[in-house]
């Protein structure tokens, strides 16, 4: 038994053992490269919180314009009642846009620099 074993554990030991492992240079420059994560996660979380806020408050102005645009045909001062609701809609929705955008390119950029990591600093080691 016991010579069957020792074969089946050479054939594993031996691809681990031949793993690179990363240079000093390249160890400097994934710790600078993790070091970088925690700012850009940062950046995303609070872009995140700010989107969150901004579809409530996009939502909540949707529903002010509508009841709004309900009651345009009644006055004058109706109709500039709407427009103003209308206008701070669509300052609302601008807004939501940017944060999102901004968003969405942060949160490529950080999923782009794991994978970076992982494809430079991650050994089999770990």
């Amino acid at each position: 038994m016991k010579y069957i074993l020792i074969p089946l554990l050479a054939m594993v030991a031996l691809p681990l053992s031949s793993a690179s492992a990363l240079t000093a240079k390249e160890a400097r420059a994934c710790n600078a490269m993790a070091a970088s994560f925690a700012p850009k996660k940062t950046e995303f979380e609070a872009l995140s919180t700010q989107r969150d806020k901004l579809v409530v408050e996009v939502e909540d102005a949707g529903v002010v314009w509508d009841d709004a645009e309900a009651l345009r045909n009644f006055s004058a001062g109706h109709a500039e009642d709407a427009d103003a609701k209308k206008a701070a809609y669509d300052d609302a929705v601008a807004r939501f846009d940017g944060v999102e955008q901004a968003y969405r390119v942060t949160g490529a950029q950080l999923n782009e620099d794991f994978a970076a990591y992982n494809r430079k600093c991650v050994t089999d080691d770990d």
